[in-house]
């Protein structure tokens, strides 16, 4: 009888098992952790040593990154966020933070301590975004560059109580992947993965942005591809609802339900709530937004309407 899964991983030498675990994806590595406690164990120490290899050139590791998460109510985003969890080996260009209004002057100011300095940047118009209804969610973008470890990072700086809204309001799902004090989070797995995605819907209906043109752009130059959605108004087309997965805009979603692959840092957790504030509902297919006001780390949720759809609220489970 050939030995167990379980039995022939545990016979493999550790540099071969950091070799496999170099290349999982989020997904694949929740599903990993779920094996077992040790499994875990070992899961959440390959994901802390990826997120300190990607941070390292910029000054961190992860315990700094994470303890500058937790002080200022921030996350990680961007393309750093995206090779987190879909391992490529392409190298970030910047270091993107993302966090409240009101936390923003001290994260610049923790990160100007680190021999980060203010610079211009580039303004790409029009400068006034949030008047058209592809609003960004950005209140503000501070540039930050160390000469001595020649490192780009973007404090971006959110409209809303939550670092979230960005996010959930970029161009498309394959930004959406975003690293918080309590653990890594992919909220379409799946479909990223394949490197694939789906715009902003609102992209359709307004000028698109010149910079989330640019974005596009770069993103398709490395392989990935953007998918059209299932059909927006199923209420005239009811056969256009189908089973829950990330290809369908009606589906009902929050951050942690069972399409959002979650990997926390904390060993003794399965899944974990992200942020304890004013938390910011939308979604990708969506052109409104909607509020719901959580004291809990539990109760954030994800994407707020689609196509008009206003969302029901769940609560999700310990």
């Amino acid at each position: 009888m050939p030995p167990s899964f379980i039995d022939g991983w545990f016979k493999l030498s550790p540099e071969l098992k950091d070799y496999v675990m170099r290349f999982l994806q989020l997904q694949d590595l929740s599903a990993y952790a779920a094996v077992s406690d040790d499994f875990r164990l070992y899961a959440v120490k390959c994901i802390r040593s990826r997120l300190t290899s990607l941070v390292k050139p910029y000054g961190f590791n992860a315990s700094s990154a994470i303890a500058l998460l937790t002080r200022h109510n921030a996350v990680i985003g961007g393309s750093l966020a995206l090779e987190l969890v879909n391992p490529t080996g392409l190298v970030p260009a910047n270091l993107d933070f993302m966090c409240p209004r009101h936390s923003a002057y001290n994260v610049l100011d923790s990160l100007m301590r680190c021999g980060y300095v203010l610079k211009k940047d580039p303004i790409i118009g029009p400068v006034v975004v949030d008047e058209a209804r592809g609003r960004n969610s950005i209140h503000e973008v501070g540039t930050l560059w160390n000469e001595e470890l020649r490192a780009l990072i973007h404090v971006v700086v959110s409209t809303e109580l939550s670092p979230l809204a960005p996010i959930y309001s970029g161009h498309s799902t394959i930004l959406m992947n975003f690293v918080s004090a309590h653990g890594v989070y992919s909220c379409y797995p799946l479909i990223t993965s394949r490197r694939q995605g789906f715009r902003n819907i609102s992209d359709t209906e307004v000028a698109i942005q010149p910079r989330r043109i640019l974005d596009q752009e770069k993103y398709l130059a490395r392989g990935y591809s953007y998918l059209e959605p299932c059909p927006a108004d199923y209420r005239s087309n009811p056969s256009a609802l189908h089973g829950a997965s990330e290809h369908c805009l009606h589906t009902i979603r929050y951050a942690g339900d069972q399409l959002t692959a979650c990997l926390p840092f904390d060993v003794f957790k399965e899944r974990y709530g992200i942020i304890q504030e004013e938390c910011f509902v939308r979604a990708p297919g969506g052109s409104g937004r909607s509020f719901v006001s959580s004291n809990t780390q539990d109760d954030f949720r994800l994407p707020g309407r689609y196509n008009g759809v206003s969302m029901h609220i769940h609560r999700h489970p310990r």
